[in-house]
């Protein structure tokens, strides 16, 4: 039983909490007021899912709360049987994320966060799955008596789908599809096999191992051979890698003693016309000493350089420091140019202080302006007595004083003469202003433009001062720059001096090592002769290993010539051998081939065969369940049909099972079943499909003791209304444990035990 619903964003519901009762539960209200979202959210609560969404006219973000900035929806029912007590807790996130939680009504987690576990436990409670729920214990408008509208083979396929038994036609099915893919395969299989010649494959298999066998004898003999082959050319390259060795070696020595000859000629060159004045020893004495010598010049040189880039790096600096005088003077002689510019300027003017003579000017201007104002004002007041004047009959508008012709127009003649001397003294004052904003545009222009020029101006003695003052200086620099010149030319010349010194001690110790040379060449020379005469003893045996090596390279290439031979031969019976043995393969692999269809063949056959008594014992397990669910049904149709038709014209329901259609029936007085479609009127048809309906939701989901009407009244007359009142009211819960009743129709409320108003 559902004990309660608690709903929060869930649709029009922004928080509601719903309290059911056992007995008939009749939700009532207007079309849009959420009834039908209820409904919704009890399917949801339960098994995750409800027809609209199943179906995909909603999307799980259209069940939040429109237009409220809520995140998600939440649903949670509180559910029991007997003891038993749950609390079933569903959330829809905005990102389409699912969360749902079973809980025991003390707040022990028992399913979930997972809404596959929640959904696990629901159904293992209440026996039954989402499909059974919709397809027995919820009915929606214009289906209650959906079992009679359909068609012969659209009640056929529902009615096996409730009692689940359309498995059956579709593994029966796939069994045909599966039997005739495997016959279909048995048959090409059959078909290889007898385009086989076994007979002949097997006598050329025995052939081809005959013949293999006669080479591999052949082969076994040649391999002997060229063992021994190996063996002699083994010894043969032994003895003639000995007279290699010799052969290199007295090679090595007759290349030795041309190399010593032409040496010897190079020497006997350089020693012709040699003279040797002095001995060896005088002459390293000598070059020892000038050796010495030539270091101790370096080191003063060494001296003389850093001396001298002393001296550059103080002219550098000294000129460095001359460059920046310069350019100090050059700066100071254009501000002196710019200062003498600026008062011949000054004076075209006729200025002789710019500042005091601008803010003269300003001041005279500011004067003339008020004056101006002033006139302004008098002469508007002028023209406005004057207006009065020539408007007033008979009484000054200024004294109101009795005011004759005569004496108005005299007034109005010396206003207006007034009003005319005022306007000229005014184009005066305004010619003045003029030309003193002429000259204060001027004389600002000049100042702005002139700016740095006239603070120049202040400084004009101090910049003569820094003139002489960098004038001197430079004067001053230019002679410690000619002294250091001086300096530095004496110093290069000192290190030029010490140059050509070394290079004449260079020059005498390069002929001083020369005539050290001859010495050592003649010692050489003594040596070399020596060195031939040694040589000339090993070279007397060159003749003899030379012959004996170009026998010892006949008899080697002959010999590698026949194992060469050999190998070639021995390599035929290879190659002829892998290819007895590739066509030996490839027989015995048709013949495993052959007897691997013959066993597939067989496996067919045994599958085949199988899979027709599969489907026999499809079908006869389909009818047998068939015949005892349509049996329990009726039978329970039977009970309820006494609890639910008040009247005696029918005795009972049933469904009659026919080849091709459940037709429901029903039993008169004379004990015959006619076609409800046929007999019945609207109402009774409508209680026999109510008891259909019952029937299999007791049967299929004992445990769900539940029964949902969605507007059951629409499209009802008043009578069929009338009776299907009665029949909640007086009938209903006394078969089902709760009955929900969703409806606008206000006449259904007084059937219910527990009324709820949207």
């Amino acid at each position: 039983m559902i004990n309660s619903l608690y709903l929060k964003n869930w649709k029009i519901h922004s928080e509601k909490d719903f309290t059911f009762s056992p007995g008939i539960n009749v939700l009532v209200g207007n079309m849009g007021s959420g009834k039908s979202s209820i409904l919704q959210a009890i399917s949801f609560s339960l098994f995750g899912t409800f027809m609209e969404l199943k179906k995909r006219d909603v999307t799980q973000q259209e069940i939040i709360t429109r237009n409220s900035g809520a995140s998600f929806a939440e649903a949670k029912i509180k559910i029991s049987s007997g003891k038993e007590k749950y609390i079933i807790q569903r959330k829809i996130n905005e990102k389409g994320t699912n969360e749902a939680v079973a809980r025991t009504s003390e707040g022990k987690l028992i399913a979930g966060p997972n809404p596959t576990s929640a959904n696990l436990f629901v159904e293992n409670f209440l026996k039954a799955n989402d499909e059974i729920f919709f397809r027995t214990a919820y009915c929606v408008q214009n289906n209650i008596d959906a079992i009679v509208k359909y068609s012969p083979k659209e009640r056929k396929e529902k009615t096996d789908e409730l009692m689940g038994l359309d498995k059956f036609d579709k593994a029966r099915n796939n069994c045909i599809k599966l039997r005739n893919q495997l016959l279909k395969r048995k048959a090409e299989f059959e078909k290889i096999v007898s385009e086989l010649n076994i007979e002949e494959i097997k006598k050329e298999h025995d052939e081809l191992i005959k013949e293999k066998e006669a080479i591999k004898s052949q082969e076994v003999s040649l391999k002997s051979g060229l063992e021994k082959l190996k063996e002699r050319e083994k010894m043969i390259l032994k003895s003639h890698s000995r007279l290699r060795e010799k052969a290199d070696f007295v090679q090595k020595k007759s290349e030795r003693k041309e190399l010593l000859e032409e040496e010897l000629g190079r020497i006997s060159e350089k020693l012709a016309g040699a003279s040797f004045d002095k001995s060896k020893e005088e002459f390293l004495k000598e070059l020892n000493k000038v050796k010495e010598s030539i270091p101790e010049k370096n080191k003063l040189i060494e001296s003389l350089e850093i001396e001298k880039e002393s001296k550059n790096q103080q002219l550098l600096e000294i000129e460095r420091e001359q460059i920046e005088l310069e350019s100090k003077k050059k700066d100071l002689a254009e501000k002196m140019d710019n200062i003498k510019e600026l008062k011949e300027k000054i004076l075209e003017y006729n200025i002789k202080d710019l500042n005091a003579e601008l803010e003269e000017t300003k001041a005279r201007r500011k004067e003339i302006e008020k004056q101006f104002n002033s006139l302004s004002v008098k002469i508007s007041e002028e023209k406005n007595h004057l207006v009065e004047l020539e408007k007033a009959d008979s009484l000054c508008p200024t004294c109101s004083r009795e005011l004759s012709e005569m004496t108005k127009n005299e007034l109005i003649s010396e206003k207006k003469r007034a009003i005319s001397e005022n306007l000229q003294q005014q184009s005066q004052i305004k010619d003045e202003l003029s030309q003193l904003e002429k000259r204060e545009e001027m004389l600002e222009k000049i100042f702005k433009e002139n700016r740095e020029g006239l603070e120049d101006i202040s400084k004009e003695e101090f910049y003569k001062d820094e003139l002489m003052k960098i004038h001197l200086k430079i004067e001053e620099i230019i002679s410690k720059k000619n002294s250091l010149k001086s300096e530095f030319e004496s110093t290069a010349k000192k290190r030029q001096d010490l140059k050509q010194e070394i290079e004449t001690l260079n020059g005498k110790r390069e002929y001083l090592i020369e005539k050290i040379r001859l010495f050592e060449l003649k010692d050489r020379e003594i040596e070399v002769n020596k060195n031939l005469q040694e040589l000339e003893e090993i070279l007397r045996e060159k003749n003899d290993i030379l012959s004996n090596l170009a026998a010892a390279e006949r008899e080697k290439e002959k010999t590698a010539n026949e194992i060469q031979e050999a190998k070639t031969r021995l390599e035929g019976f290879e190659n002829l051998i892998s290819e007895k043995e590739k066509r030996i393969s490839n027989l015995e692999r048709e013949l495993s081939q052959n007897e691997k269809y013959l066993g597939e063949i067989k496996a067919l056959e045994r599958q085949t065969k199988f899979l027709e008594e599969f489907r026999v014992a499809l079908s006869e397990t389909q009818k047998s369940l068939r015949d005892e669910l349509i049996l329990t049904v009726n039978e329970m149709m039977d009970s309820i049909w006494s609890q639910l038709y008040p009247y005696e014209k029918w005795q009972s329901v049933r469904l009659f099972v026919d080849e091709n259609d459940y037709i429901l029936q029903m039993k008169n007085l004379d004990g015959d079943w006619l076609k409800v479609s046929g007999y019945a009127s609207g109402g009774e048809k409508m209680l026999a499909a109510l008891a259909v309906r019952i029937a299999f939701s007791r049967v299929l989901a004992p445990n769900l003791g539940l029964l949902i009407l969605d507007e059951p009244t629409h499209n009802l007359d008043d009578k069929a209304v009338e009776t299907l009142v009665e029949i909640i009211k007086t009938r209903l819960s006394d078969i089902i444990e709760q009955v929900f009743v969703v409806t606008h129709d206000e006449r259904l409320a007084e059937a219910g035990n527990n009324i709820i108003r949207l």
